[in-house]
């Protein structure tokens, strides 16, 4: 069919180039019935092509006469070869990747397994807690406690970002005493018989009225647990979230030390 075209486009060109005079009175072009009228005082020229021969139809069940590119040998195999070690590299490179985010998976649940070693793991939380666990309570009645036994001391935080409340906070003239003293404050009578886990860190402080003792401690109290499983998990993990403090705590005074 595309060489069929080729040869009337060739012949229209060739039709194109008789070339048709026309002077200053008005002409028709008489060899083409369907011809174009030429009027003017100038010298033109007419090109007339003749119409395209009708595409040749044909017989049924015939295949097309193959296209001129096909007909010169282009190279349709050496593309499909092309395609096909292309496709062939993509799923290399891909096997490879896969590789890679398995080994890379694999070493986040090796690195995760030893963080639950030594760090533990945040226990869930209890299905109902009593309010006196919350952390407004807490700080509530811990605060009352110092101010129960007046020790110079305050509250300054209660982490509750996981199970259980830690409840922060510092004693200065301390000499040793005051953590037991403060546990059993009647304000805190509502914790007895709970468990309880306490850290303090000691040292000494320099401020303007001189240097004087100080504690820093936290108190986690919570609800016992039955469970020794669970019983271990808290403890594993307060240990963590208190050394954590004992390390922000320790940076600070590093980064700001004392007159």
């Amino acid at each position: 069919m595309k060489a069929v075209i080729k040869g009337a486009a060739l012949g229209a060109v060739v039709a194109a180039l008789a070339v048709v005079a026309v002077y200053e009175s008005r002409s028709g072009l008489a060899s083409d019935p369907g011809g174009v009228v030429v009027a003017g005082r100038e010298r033109e020229q007419a090109r007339v092509p003749p119409p395209l021969p009708a595409p040749a139809h044909t017989a049924e069940g015939a295949q097309p006469a193959p296209s001129a590119g096909i007909a010169a040998g282009r190279p349709e195999a050496a593309d499909a070869e092309a395609l096909r070690g292309a496709l062939a590299a993509a799923r290399a490179r891909t096997a490879a990747l896969e590789q890679e985010v398995a080994r890379l998976k694999s070493e986040v649940a090796d690195e995760r397994a030893l963080r639950v070693e030594v760090e533990g793991e945040a226990p869930s939380w209890p299905p109902a807690m009593p309010e006196k666990y919350s952390a407004d309570n807490l700080r509530q009645n811990f605060e009352a406690a110092l101010k129960e036994l007046g020790y110079d001391g305050e509250v300054t935080e209660v982490d509750c970002t996981e199970y259980p409340c830690i409840v922060y906070g510092k004693l200065n003239d301390h000499d040793g005493t005051q953590l037991d003293q403060l546990e059993q404050a009647d304000a805190l009578a509502m914790y007895r018989g709970s468990a309880n886990n306490t850290s303090a860190w000691g040292g000494v402080k320099k401020d303007a009225q001189g240097e004087h003792k100080e504690a820093i401690f936290g108190i986690a109290v919570h609800p016992r647990e039955d469970d020794e499983v669970r019983k271990s998990q808290i403890t594993k993990r307060l240990t963590h979230r208190h050394q954590q403090f004992w390390d922000a705590i320790r940076a600070q005074k590093e980064e700001n030390p004392a007159p």
